[in-house]
Order: structure tokens, then sequence, then C-alpha cells
């Protein structure tokens, strides 16, 4: 019996409903927090969102419990072998092209900044921000799974990476609208990129998003 493509169809759009609840909230968290310091402002809505999206993904995990795919970490299989090398020269380049848009390491330079705001503060901040990157690269590595598991139901194909063309739309290209054009064109490029590693790391849930988050958060 052929299996049918709803349910990853529902949850792949869930998914990036979820991802979207940063964007979406934040005139909310603006207004609840206008009155707070700069500094505390910045940590509750980062507890804010991580709250969100953690109560909600789970949510969604729950609902998508008995079925075929219920989420990266489960479900059928991986069929694919994994190709360890080429996840790591991917990672490389990424990290590479990140620390050259970001003028040096990307978690020094964001540990810098939440230390302006006291030592005890600071180390809270960059440890919600770590928390934060993760959570949004488990959203990535969702969007992906259910896209592609989606793709795949549809069209039978399975050697299209349909999970990476989807994040890179919908997580990739906004990025030329809360950002600018050059940020938006390289997460174009860069959610093909974690798409890929979900494929090439053999379809292991796990596996894919450590190197989604090392090459995220590096």
């Amino acid at each position: 019996m052929k299996e049918k493509p709803g349910p990853p169809i529902l949850a792949a759009v869930a998914s990036v409903g979820i991802l979207y609840m940063d964007f979406v909230t934040s005139g909310v968290r603006n207004a609840w927090f206008s009155d707070y310091p700069g500094n505390l402002r910045v940590l509750c809505s980062l507890v804010f969102i991580i709250s969100l999206w953690s109560s909600s993904t789970l949510f969604l995990f729950y609902g998508m419990r008995n079925e075929t795919y219920p989420n990266p970490f489960g479900g059928p299989a991986a069929y694919a072998k994994p190709h360890t090398l080429l996840c790591v020269l991917i990672i490389i380049c990424i990290t590479a092209v990140m620390w050259v848009l970001n003028g040096g390491p990307k978690p020094l330079k964001e540990l810098q900044y939440f230390l302006a705001f006291g030592k005890t503060a600071g180390w809270i901040g960059f440890m919600l921000q770590i928390i934060y990157y993760i959570l949004e690269m488990l959203l990535a590595l969702m969007i992906v799974y259910y896209s592609q598991a989606t793709g795949e139901l549809l069209t039978g194909k399975k050697n299209i990476p349909w999970g990476s063309m989807v994040l890179s739309l919908t997580w990739g290209l906004p990025h030329i609208f809360t950002k600018n054009v050059s940020v938006g064109m390289f997460s174009l490029i860069f959610g093909v990129a974690l798409g890929g590693l979900y494929l090439l790391s053999g379809r292991n849930g796990k596996v894919a998003l450590l190197y989604m988050c090392i090459a995220f958060i590096l």
C-alpha cells in the first residue's frame, strides 16, 4: 500500500510555521519587554523564543508519534551510505565563509557582544544564544526531513534533494528581507548545503543535526 504524503506535508508546513514564530512574535516581545533594561530585554527575548520553539517542537513530535515519519530521529531507517569526508568539507567551507562575513570566528564575536552585559549576564546570554541556534538547526532539520519525505512520497524519486530546496526557499531566501541581499543569497546557498548534510549523513538525524549545528554555530 502506497504511503500517504499528507502527514509529512502538514509536518513540513508546521515546522516552517514554528520557525517563523521568531519573526512573527518580535513585535509582541518588543512590547512586553520594552520597559526592561537593554541587556535584560535581550535575555528575556531569547528565553521567550527558546521556550516557544521548544514547546511547539515537542507538540509536533507528539502529534506525529504514530506516523511512518514521526521525526528526524525515528521512522524509516537510513538507506544511504554516509559520506563523512564530504560532510566535513562542506562544514569547513561554510565555516570559512561565515568567518569572512562576520569578520572573524562567529562564536568569539558573539561572546564579546554578550560579555558587554557583564560577566554573569554575558555568559548566560551566550549560552542562551547557542541554545537558540541549536533549536534553529533542529527546525531546519525538521523542514528538510519532512519535505524530503513529502517529495519522495509524491514523486517516488529519492535522488532529488527536496528538503534542501524547501529549506533554501523557506529559511534561506527570507534573509534577503530580514537582513540584506548578500546575506540572503548566501543563506539561500547555505540552506541547500544544510539540507545536503542530512542526505550525505546517510539520513541519520542525530549526525545531521550535529553537522548542521557545527556549521551554523562556528
